[in-house]
């Protein structure tokens, strides 16, 4: 065997140690977001499982709708795992967007913001976008205060789910595909929030939840989200619906004197 070619294997599998030393795992993710993230534990648990099918499982994105009370770590999970595992991430609020053709920012506008913050990344097509404020979108009937909300809603639906766009950034036009983004739509809920939490209190007993348990409650929740005001078809591609515990005195105390 040629010795150029035998260094040139050895580099290749030294370089391919190294990959794998430096990888990162699910649990070394969990660790580190537990420096951070207080009183969350098991939702924690669920973001992290999700992000990763999502990074590594083609075809099967997940995107989630999170609800709790402001200043619970809503954004703050996100934002510590994308630092961890070095994706890009973008934060935005939904409030004051509009139906194209209407008065006020396009949805478009959150491809934008996103691609001129990350052009260059090179994970940019594997990104998360945290539409802040979601609850905001939900239709009211003339209570919405919006003519366009409605139809807000039907363009969220194909960004969501999964649409190319072409974005003018400068003098040229960026082509952008969301199929593999991971959308996090983060709102208070709190009707449905307090309603839920005190719905859990009531229950007397322990014990484990079966498979079927599960289904009918996931099935319950999307009736109420649609009962809310958002369209079941959105409702249909956030299959992730994680409710943040509000924290406890004792949540308080370990942020002051352990939180990263």
């Amino acid at each position: 065997e040629n010795p150029k070619t035998k260094s040139s294997k050895n580099s290749e599998s030294e370089k391919a140690k190294n990959n794998e030393e430096e990888s990162v795992l699910p649990k070394d993710v969990l660790i580190e977001l537990y420096k951070t993230v207080k009183g969350q534990d098991e939702l924690v648990k669920t973001i992290v499982t999700t992000i990763w099918v999502n990074l590594y499982s083609i075809g099967n994105k997940r995107n989630m709708l999170i609800m709790g009370p402001t200043g619970v770590g809503k954004t703050l999970v996100f934002e510590t795992l994308s630092k961890i595992l070095g994706l890009p991430i973008l934060v935005t609020s939904t409030s004051g967007m509009s139906q194209a053709g209407y008065k006020g920012g396009d949805l478009t506008d959150i491809i934008s913001q996103y691609l001129l913050k990350y052009e260059k990344d090179p994970n940019i097509d594997k990104g998360i976008i945290i539409l802040d404020e979601f609850d905001k979108l939900a239709y009211k009937g003339e209570e919405s205060g919006s003519v366009s909300t409605m139809g807000i809603q039907n363009e969220l639906l194909k960004m969501i789910e999964g649409n190319t766009y072409n974005v003018e950034l400068g003098q040229r036009i960026y082509m952008f595909d969301t199929k593999n983004i991971t959308f996090v739509c983060c709102g208070a809920f709190q009707e449905l929030y307090e309603g839920e939490k005190t719905s859990e209190k009531s229950k007397i007993g322990f014990g484990t939840i079966s498979c079927e348990e599960t289904r009918k409650k996931n099935q319950t929740m999307s009736d109420k989200l649609v009962s809310y005001g958002l369209k079941r078809e959105i409702v249909g591609r956030l299959p992730i619906v994680l409710q943040f515990n509000a924290l406890t005195r004792e949540n308080l105390k370990d942020i002051i004197l352990n939180s990263k």
